[in-house]
């Protein structure tokens, strides 16, 4: 059982300069992934970023599997490093990036939504809300205004944390007791880029 390294002191939710909010497009269980398997997702606001850029809405992050631990192989225990390291801006653009989950929660069901809504569920940065607030840096809505964090820090996935202390390979690890880890398309996902 190959154990995570981790470096000191550092935690995605504090060293994250920025944030996308994100919604799985791809499956992943611990029972077959392996080291190398892609994972996606696609931004579900737009975020202004650091040098004035607008990454929109439905824009592509593309991540891999960095280690992962089955049930059985775990000793029980199912855990999953993921780290997304390509954007690929919705109308073909591609940029490295170094991003880490920070935030995760199940796919939101037509009552959690509203009965008319339709909207996603949205969120601002914990490890950069103050920053935000104060430069205008973050996910932004339409009109430029800062968005509600209504995403908790950490998992609201039943049985699942999320160890937000950065790996040595800069990944952060999900982990499950006595289960195996499931992670569905829909499930909400808030990236920390580095």
């Amino acid at each position: 059982m190959a154990q995570a390294k981790f470096v000191d002191a550092q935690t995605a939710t504090s060293e994250a300069k920025q944030a996308l909010l994100a919604e799985l497009t791809s499956k992943l269980d611990t029972k077959s992934a392996k080291v190398g398997d892609v994972v996606t997702a696609k931004t579900v606001t737009d975020s202004k970023m650091t040098d004035g850029s607008i990454i929109p809405k439905g824009s592509k992050l593309d991540g891999k599997v960095t280690q992962v631990e089955s049930k059985a192989t775990g000793n029980g225990n199912g855990s999953v490093g993921i780290l997304f390291d390509q954007l690929e801006v919705k109308g073909g653009q591609q940029k490295p990036i170094h991003g880490v989950l920070v935030a995760i929660a199940p796919r939101p069901s037509l009552s959690d939504q509203g009965a008319s809504s339709g909207s996603l569920p949205q969120a601002s940065t914990r490890g950069v809300a103050t920053t935000a607030a104060a430069t205008g840096v973050g996910p932004v809505a339409g009109g430029g205004e800062q968005q509600p964090e209504l995403m908790p820090p950490g998992s609201t996935v039943k049985g699942v944390q999320l160890d937000t202390k950065m790996t040595t390979d800069g990944a952060t690890i999900l982990r499950a007791n006595n289960k195996d880890i499931h992670l569905e398309n829909g499930m909400k996902i808030e990236v920390g880029l580095m």
